[in-house]
């Protein structure tokens, strides 16, 4: 099923996210999940 979801409504959904998290840039994202399974030493 295709949603009919326009691409602003789901960057405003990932800004979101990112600011809930306390993500500066969506390549923040990644690297904090990496963090979280793989503490570093």
């Amino acid at each position: 099923m295709i949603l009919s979801t326009s691409v602003r409504t789901i960057h405003k959904h990932m800004e979101s996210i990112f600011r809930k998290l306390g993500l500066m840039t969506r390549n923040a994202a990644p690297l904090t999940a990496l963090e979280v399974v793989q503490p570093r030493s």
